[in-house]
């Protein structure tokens, strides 16, 4: 994963973060993250302030949104959890994207969005609007 595609992950992840919690209580998980581009550019200190800026800004972030979507379609991995080995294979970690005017969509996968709310102690990432990213 690129440095963009990190960035535009983990800031999604700090949304989705926010807006879900780890619990025993069976919960409609929130795929969908609005990600505003004042936010973005806040935590990530990219000026596009500028029109020429902002068109920039967006053709690269279609550009990152697509490898993500593309060439990190899915994921694997083995973990030990409690002394249990469990395999994960094909997990997608985004589902879809959309670009708007005022920022970002990003849509989680419901199946990786389900493990990462079945995580024993769903870590909160920092307020995703004052995140330094």
């Amino acid at each position: 994963m690129g440095i963009g595609e990190a960035k535009i992950f983990r800031y999604a992840l700090a949304a989705f973060t926010q807006k879900n919690s780890t619990g025993t209580e069976r919960q409609k998980i929130n795929l969908r993250m609005f990600l505003s581009f004042k936010d973005y550019e806040k935590a990530t200190n990219t000026d596009i302030s500028t029109e020429d800026g902002r068109k920039y800004f967006k053709k690269k972030l279609k550009k990152n949104l697509e490898n993500l979507m593309e060439k990190h379609t899915s994921c694997s991995w083995i973990e030990d959890v409690r002394g249990k080995t469990r395999s994960y294979g094909g997990l997608s970690l985004i589902s879809g994207y959309k670009i708007s005017n005022e920022g970002i969509t990003v849509d989680f996968s419901l199946g990786f969005a389900e493990y990462l709310v079945s995580l024993p102690t769903l870590v909160e990432y920092p307020n995703h609007k004052n995140a330094r990213i």
